[in-house]
């Protein structure tokens, strides 16, 4: 599936994408594009800091907005996984990552492995392209949602 078709210029994405990486959990509006940025420990009352409060009640005023968090767990071992596939020749480092990718939280040993080996920025690539066709894909799917809405005008 095509994501590029979705009207959101890549600047966007991209501060999306680095928001998300920070662990924010992203709000868009879909009339504006305008985007706000909380921290998902702020969403899950771990403490209270004005700044946060600020966004999530710019946020509420909106008439609609589309939510964009992290890929989950499955979806996140599937691109470490597809990443060892395609990028790792054969070898000890390899095998490694894939026993990892077995374990029942592999997202940190996975990380530490690449981070300490040569592959880091390829991974660091890999993973960005990989987010950003996350958030393409979120976005398309929101606005196919809308679009399929009888008697809604979705811009």
């Amino acid at each position: 599936m095509d994501f590029s078709s979705v009207n959101i210029s890549n600047r966007y994405i991209s501060h999306i994408a680095q928001a998300l990486d920070c662990d924010m959990i992203c709000f868009m509006n879909p009339y504006t594009y305008e985007i706000e940025d909380v921290p998902h420990d702020f969403l899950c009352g771990m403490y209270h800091d004005v700044t946060w409060q600020e966004a999530v009640n710019r946020v509420d005023q909106w008439r609609k907005y589309i939510t964009i968090d992290r890929p989950g767990l499955t979806e996140s071992v599937e691109i470490m996984r597809s990443f060892v596939d395609k990028c790792i020749p054969s070898g000890v480092l390899k095998e490694e990552l894939h026993d990892v990718l077995t374990l029942r939280r592999p997202d940190k040993n996975f990380s530490r492995i690449v981070e300490n080996s040569s592959y880091r920025d390829k991974w660091a690539t890999y993973h960005r392209r990989q987010m950003m066709k996350h958030i393409r894909r979120k976005l398309h799917d929101h606005m196919a949602e809308e679009a399929s809405l009888p008697g809604v005008a979705f811009r």
